[in-house]
């Protein structure tokens, strides 16, 4: 019974992983906050190019309650995904909170 429940533990746990396009995983589903913890900088700038720029900013003040590296990561992307969109790469930083 427990090796049972072991294998269905593990089948959820790779159930709620995202295939990269590289062939790799992120943790959890696409856009949930393990996904935008464990991503790749190509995954999450794929991510924000099809986001609209009010989604962006919002993620922008959602990551503050995250640890630096997370923070950081994303917002790299954010940027370039802004820049791509002929956008102020700050703009998100310069909303009113």
């Amino acid at each position: 019974m427990k090796k049972f429940l072991g294998i269905m533990v593990l089948g959820f746990l790779l159930a709620g992983c995202a295939t990269n396009t590289d062939g790799t995983f992120s943790m959890g589903v696409k856009g949930s906050a393990p996904w935008h913890a464990t991503a790749g900088h190509q995954e999450l700038l794929s991510y924000y190019l099809e986001s609209d720029v009010d989604e962006i900013c919002h993620t922008w003040k959602q990551l503050e309650d995250y640890n630096r590296d997370m923070r950081v990561r994303n917002r790299k992307a954010m940027k370039e995904a802004l820049i791509s969109k002929k956008i102020d790469p700050l703009f998100c930083m310069k909303l009113s909170s």
